[in-house]
């Protein structure tokens, strides 16, 4: 099982045959490793399990500009709702773009720019701003062995990727690059893997047009699909 960071330090340990009473690998050396090789695989994509969704702010100022949450990665808000009610993402050139053209619009549009959202103060909605994103994740705690990663208890397969980099880490150490390689192709093949399997749970989601998104024919009181059917004549 590879489900803590004692784990994964027992498994590198195991594999590498090191030992961390020797100069060659210290424990502060593996901690160091085993921050890097988090950070990695964490960030290596969009994972669903470092998703966050944040509501500390709010319209009630009437501000445009809005401090990113702290904790969520820069550019990240994906999904951003007032009151409820859901705004478009734009560009930043044409959020300028439009606020120069449409001084009084009031098209519910924000856009983002650096580390600041800004949202369009002439809507016609105000209230709780829900911002949907991805989070930064935190250091870990390298000094308690039952510590977590993101992956633990949920794709512990991440851990293993994280195995396979430090031990690249490690060969690189030894001058031994071939294998070192080695072990972070196989790192990034784990992650791409992970990936795949993520991805591919999205056949599962209703695309807009079908279900309750389907065109009616109000005249013929049916879903526009059912009206015409292949081959009914």
């Amino acid at each position: 099982m590879l489900n803590t960071l004692g784990n994964i330090e027992t498994e590198v340990l195991v594999r590498g045959n090191y030992n961390t009473s020797l100069a060659f690998v210290t424990e502060t050396m593996l901690d160091n490793w085993i921050q890097q090789a988090h950070r990695l695989a964490a960030s290596y994509r969009k994972w669903p399990f470092t998703e966050k969704r944040d509501k500390s702010a709010n319209t009630s100022d009437a501000s445009e500009e809005h401090a990113y949450p702290t904790d969520f990665k820069t550019d990240s808000i994906r999904i951003l709702t007032v009151g409820g009610k859901r705004l478009r993402k734009t560009n930043f050139d044409d959020y300028l773009r439009h606020k120069e053209d449409y001084s009084n619009g009031t098209d519910r549009i924000f856009a983002d720019f650096e580390r600041v959202y800004f949202i369009n103060p002439n809507m016609d909605i105000s209230g709780t701003i829900v911002a949907y994103g991805q989070y930064l994740v935190d250091e870990l705690d390298t000094s308690v062995p039952a510590t977590t990663t993101v992956f633990s208890n949920s794709e512990e397969e991440g851990n293993e990727a994280m195995v396979q980099e430090i031990l690249s880490y490690a060969k690189t150490r030894e001058n031994k690059l071939t294998e070192a390689k080695n072990h972070h192709d196989n790192a990034i093949k784990i992650l791409d893997r992970i990936w795949e399997r993520v991805t591919g749970e999205g056949f599962g989601y209703h695309p807009k047009g079908e279900g309750m998104w389907e065109r009616i024919d109000i005249v013929e009181g049916d879903y526009h699909n059912e009206l015409f059917k292949r081959d009914q004549f």
